[in-house]
C-alpha cells in the first residue's frame, strides 16, 4: 500500500479540524461585492455588476454601469468556483446557487489548512523538531485569529497565504536573487489587488 505524503496527511487533519467550524454561507458584506463581481466575470464577462438591494454601495464607470469599489483581485480568486458551480449545475441535479455557496463557505476553510501547511514547512525548514512543529501548529490552529477566520470569507486568508509562501521560498534559499524578486513583485503586486492596504504588507 502506498505511503501517504505527510504534508497530505497533515493538511487533511488541519482540513477536519477547520471543517468542524465552518459555516454554510456566512459572507461578510464586502466580500459579496467581489462575489457578484466574479459571477459577472464568469457569466458576463464583464466587471460590472447590477445594483440590488444586498449591492447598494457601488460606484459609477465613465460607461455609467456600476462597478464594487473593492477592485478585482479578490473576485478573481472566486471566478473557478462561480464557474465550477455553473459546471455543476449544468451536470448534476443541483442547484447552481447552492453548490456555489457551499463552495464559498469553504473558502476561508481551505486556506485556514494551507496556512497550518505553510507554518509547519516553515518551521522543519528553520530546523525546528517536528514534535515543536506539531505543538506550534496545534497552537495556531486552536488558539489563534485563525481560528475564527477560519470560519468566514474574507482578504487576510488568501494574503496570509501569499506572504508565508513567500516567505517559506526565502527560508528554502536564504537569498533574494532576480528570480525571487521577481517572484517577489508579483507576490506584492497581488496583494495589492487583493486590498490596497497590502501595500504596507508589501513593503
Amino acid at each position: 500500500m502506498p505511503k501517504i505524503p505527510y504534508s497530505l496527511t497533515l493538511f487533511a487533519t488541519a482540513l477536519a479540524f477547520f471543517a468542524v467550524f465552518a459555516p454554510m454561507g456566512n459572507l461578510p458584506s464586502d466580500t459579496e461585492y467581489s462575489v457578484a463581481t466574479a459571477e459577472s466575470i464568469v457569466r458576463r464577462g464583464s466587471t460590472a455588476i447590477d445594483p440590488s438591494p444586498r449591492l447598494r454601495f457601488l460606484v459609477k464607470g465613465i460607461d455609467g454601469r456600476s462597478y464594487s469599489n473593492y477592485g478585482i483581485g479578490f473576485a478573481l480568486l472566486f471566478t473557478p468556483i462561480v464557474a465550477l458551480s455553473d459546471v455543476a449545475g449544468h451536470l448534476l441535479p443541483i442547484n447552481k446557487s447552492y453548490f456555489e455557496q457551499f463552495l464559498l463557505s469553504f473558502f476561508g476553510t481551505f486556506c485556514a489548512s494551507y496556512i497550518v501547511l505553510l507554518f509547519f514547512l516553515i518551521f522543519t525548514e528553520l530546523g525546528f523538531s517536528k514534535k515543536t512543529s506539531l505543538l506550534s501548529l496545534a497552537a495556531i490552529a486552536s488558539a489563534s485569529i485563525l481560528l475564527p477566520y477560519s470560519k468566514i470569507v474574507h482578504a487576510e486568508m488568501p494574503t496570509t497565504v501569499l506572504l508565508l509562501w513567500f516567505i517559506l521560498w526565502v527560508a528554502k534559499n536564504r537569498r533574494l536573487d532576480l528570480s525571487g524578486g521577481l517572484l517577489y513583485g508579483l507576490t506584492a503586486s497581488f496583494l495589492f489587488l487583493l486590498k490596497p492596504g497590502n501595500v504596507c504588507y508589501s513593503l
